[in-house]
């Protein structure tokens, strides 16, 4: 069974980033460069790959909208997921687990 994800097109800087990237990375971007679709790519690659990814953000509700975001998008290679539990799991492993670092 073959299943296709649709990711957003990462624009030039991103891409810049995605093909420089290092084991840690420092970035300094301003408010509406696309952090977010940058990560939701990392995070998809990663947890199709069999890993684990950890997602953080500052309030519940962007983790929120995030969450909504990458289950939308791992929808055809969802095995399991957890809304109570903030967690995605895809075929062949890999998990998404979301954090609010708000406390």
């Amino acid at each position: 069974m073959e299943a296709t994800i649709q990711l957003l097109k990462p624009h030039e800087a991103q891409r810049r980033v995605l093909n420089e990237r290092k084991r840690r990375n420092v970035m300094c971007n301003g408010r509406r460069w696309g952090k977010n679709v940058l990560l939701q790519i990392l995070a998809v690659e990663t947890c199709i790959h069999g890993r684990f990814c950890g997602w953080g953000a500052p309030v519940y509700r962007q983790m929120m909208d995030d969450y909504r975001a990458l289950e939308n998008i791992l929808a055809p290679v969802v095995a399991g997921k957890s809304k109570s539990e903030m967690r995605i799991e895809v075929v062949g492993g890999g998990v998404i687990d979301f954090h609010s670092l708000d406390k």
